[in-house]
């Protein structure tokens, strides 16, 4: 039989169903289409990257090679571009682009919501990791947010001006916790007392302020490197309490601030010193003479002895007597002599509201759909797979409610003296007293000599 063209056949291109005929010797082996395209592919050689062992005639640098046993890799332009093995698959050159044409060493694109999903067998974790880098660097190309969030919502955020949230969905500096309904905390730790546990404030290389514990401490502070004063300041930055560089501790100005209230006393005051009070005459007018009216009125207060009530209701007996003065008979002395105690100095009144705080309890607050797991569709995917679905439940969201209110301070007054005016005044009455004695007895003494020289 002549050799025949495949022009020349009435159909012309070559015919899935057509039988083709190899001679061998004196007889033939007929075969398909598919089997000799089957035959081809099994005895292909193995070719190289810059030839492949299955390439194109026309593109004879592109196709497939075997790399090594159960590996090919894939050359495009002399270049192999992916590799794909019993291992898995790899890129060796080049781009990778998932829906477009890459400009990155992975590009992937999609019209519409894009993710791509790291999902293990949930008996181990889960993890990206990058390896091998000067600096590892996530980049935003738009200025949007990037978002950490899990299925319960999101976690953290990074804004656009380069704030990072916590929390909240706006974050107004560069870092922002927030919690809603909820005790808050920020927690710094470390595992031991012997390591420092700090937030560092840096101002500058030799500018170092911390707040913590240092190491060994049993204690918290707030340490500084710097000869400068550390304040205490609320209200729009007004400053209340300063220590100094050199360790003295002194208000946020001269004579503003009480150490304490009438409600909220210390126990007791331990010093090396007495207090020193404000005598200049600049800072008086109106000096005269104590009124004799006023020393009359003290002459009548009584100093007494007494026991405090709170020291008797927590030590019985054993409560210490204390010396001193009485504030309501003070005041009721100088009435007696229409004096106001008040208005002189002697006395103070003091009187509060109730103060109350509210009182919480951890209640649900709300509800929230929660992704717990997966299950499957029935419907097959593009790459053969099942197609997946989320299944959710709903979940209560629990946080703190106010139920109630407390009372933290009843009600209530209270006097006090100023115990130095009452002693300044005690040691004038005593001064008048003895002047008067003087007096008398220097008038018996002169008319004692009078008799006498008689």
């Amino acid at each position: 039989m002549a050799d025949t063209n495949w022009q020349d056949f009435p159909d012309g291109a070559p015919q899935a169903a057509d039988i083709y005929v190899a001679m061998r010797g004196a007889g033939g082996v007929n075969s398909t289409m598919a089997q000799m395209a089957a035959f081809a592919a099994a005895n292909a050689g193995d070719g190289a990257v810059a030839a492949p062992g299955m390439a194109f005639a026309s593109d004879p640098d592109t196709g497939i090679y075997r790399q090594a046993p159960n590996v090919m890799g894939f050359v495009a332009g002399g270049t192999e571009r992916l590799r794909v093995g019993s291992y898995g698959a790899s890129i060796q050159s080049g781009s990778f682009g998932i829906g477009i044409v890459p400009n990155a060493r992975l590009h992937v694109y999609n019209a519409g919501f894009v993710s791509a999903i790291i999902e293990g067998d949930g008996t181990s974790q889960t993890q990206l990791i990058f390896k091998g880098n000067t600096a590892t660097n996530i980049f935003n190309q738009d200025s949007t947010p990037i978002l950490f969030t899990n299925p319960s919502g999101e976690i953290m955020r990074l804004s656009a001006d380069r704030n990072v949230g916590i929390g909240t969905g706006s974050p107004g500096d560069k870092l922002h916790v927030h919690k809603s309904n909820a005790d808050h905390f920020l927690k710094v730790s470390t595992n031991a007392a012997t390591y420092a546990c700090q937030v560092n404030i840096d101002r500058g290389s030799t500018n170092q302020t911390y707040i913590g514990a240092s190491a060994g401490s049993t204690g918290i502070g707030i340490f500084s490197n710097e000869n400068l004063p550390i304040a205490f300041s609320n209200n729009g930055f007004q400053t209340r309490l300063v220590i100094e560089s050199g360790g003295h501790t002194r208000p946020g100005g001269d004579n503003l601030y009480a150490l304490g209230g009438p409600s909220f006393r210390w126990t007791g005051v331990h010093a090396a010193t007495g207090s020193i009070n404000t005598s200049d005459e600049l800072a008086k007018r109106e000096i005269g003479s104590i009124p004799e009216e006023w020393l009359d009125a003290w002459g009548a207060v009584d100093w007494v002895r007494y026991k405090f009530r709170d020291a008797v209701e927590a030590k019985g007996d054993g409560a210490r007597w204390h010396v001193g003065l009485i504030a309501q008979r003070v005041r009721d002395a100088f009435a007696e002599a229409g004096l106001d105690a008040l208005a002189i100095g002697l006395l103070c009144y003091d009187k509060w509201e109730e103060q109350r705080e509210p009182v919480y309890e951890e209640q649900v607050v709300d509800t929230a759909t929660v992704v717990v797991g997966q299950a499957g569709t029935g419907i097959v995917g593009p790459d053969g797979a099942e197609i997946m679905r989320d299944v959710t439940e709903e979940q209560d969201v629990r946080g703190r409610v106010q139920v109630g209110e407390r009372v933290t301070l009843e009600a209530g007054d209270r006097w006090g003296l100023r115990y130095d005016e009452c002693q300044a005044m005690e040691a004038a009455w005593q001064r008048r007293e003895l002047a008067r004695k003087d007096a008398l007895i220097a008038d018996l003494a002169n008319r004692l000599a009078a008799l006498e020289a008689a």
